[in-house]
């Protein structure tokens, strides 16, 4: 079955013909007229190639291919096949843009003409990748009824998204992070329909869930700055027991920063302590230490000491914070901005 105005797949087959041996194939109508042409060679006594059919052609003419292998002196046909009206769709989405674990999505195909009621045809569902290529996710079948394909297809993330990249670890690389997103086509007789992604590209979304500790307590009531795989950050309060919930997050790693105001101000202390032991030493006047909700240079007074810890986004999780790390850090943050 051919379409108008869509490509057609062939296949030759020989014997004892050796490779790169030229071919040359026509496609004809009944009465003779050419439609398309195509010359290459061929590989290991096999051909398949493609020719366009004209969106012009007559519905319902019979078309055939004339094969011709010149070096050989050999000329033979195909049998004929019928032609089909060209496939032209009116709706082809699907009915969101972002995407949860366990959504039911519906898939919805419309058809204005080139196919008929209960012709079989299949979706096909691609996670579509900047980074690499799109990779087949599944294909399922379906029949046409009414012009139309309708069906729902329930999505779940079944990698680990602690395989997907970060944005950090794709810099050295000059590539961004590509949040997983997904498109569908519908294949009809042979020809895909939606092979541009013209559904339009469904986002996944995740959740997080996660719980801090810290010597074995739960770390109630504490700010804490999440920062995402694709490089954003939020800044969120733990609950009485700890945890942090989150939804329509980029898929992938986390990190988790302590945000913590006593160190803060702790740190300011012992640096303007510092300085002042530095001014009697040196006998100059000290300089002005301005406070944490004044305006001051970055790195002024060094960061807020923070301990990170990575999770998995859609699982749940806990991090145990160690105080004594903690600490070695404060210590190291005061050398550095003293200095």
């Amino acid at each position: 079955m051919a379409h108008a105005g869509r490509e057609t797949w062939l296949a030759v087959r020989t014997s004892l013909v050796g490779n790169g041996a030229k071919i040359k194939i026509t496609c004809k109508n009944e009465s003779g007229k050419k439609l398309d042409k195509v010359e290459d060679v061929i590989y290991n006594n096999s051909y398949s190639g493609k020719v366009v059919i004209p969106e012009n052609v007559k519905t319902d003419d019979m078309i055939f291919f004339e094969v011709e292998l010149p070096k050989h002196g050999l000329k033979d046909e195909s049998n004929s096949i019928p032609v089909r009206p060209a496939i032209k769709v009116s709706k082809f989405e699907w009915d969101r843009a972002e995407v949860k674990r366990e959504d039911i999505v519906n898939i919805t195909c419309k058809f204005e003409s080139g196919v008929e009621d209960e012709d079989e045809a299949s979706v096909v569902i691609y996670e579509h990748n900047p980074n690499s290529c799109d990779i087949k996710i599944v294909s399922i079948p379906a029949t046409i009824k009414d012009n139309k394909i309708e069906m729902q297809w329930k999505f779940d993330y079944q990698d680990d998204t602690l395989q997907i990249p970060t944005e950090d670890e794709l810099n050295p690389y000059k590539k961004k992070y590509a949040n997983p997103q997904y498109f569908f086509m519908v294949v009809v007789d042979g020809v895909k329909i939606g092979d541009k992604r013209e559904s339009g590209l469904m986002t996944f979304k995740d959740w997080i869930d996660h719980a801090i500790f810290e010597n074995n307590k739960p770390l109630m009531n504490e700010k804490i700055k999440v920062i995402f795989s694709d490089g954003t950050e939020k800044e969120v309060t733990t609950d009485s027991n700890g945890r942090i919930q989150l939804k329509d997050a980029p898929p992938g790693k986390i990190t988790l920063d302590l945000i913590n105001d006593d160190d803060l101000k702790k740190d300011e202390e012992n640096i303007r302590q510092q300085l002042e032991d530095r001014k009697k030493a040196e006998g100059k006047s000290s300089p002005q230490i301005k406070g944490k909700d004044e305006s001051c240079d970055a790195g002024q007074f060094g960061p807020a000491p923070s301990i990170s810890t990575k999770n998995s986004s859609s699982s749940e999780g806990t991090s145990s914070l160690d105080n004594t790390y903690d600490q070695e850090f404060l210590h190291e943050e005061q050398e550095r901005s003293v200095e």
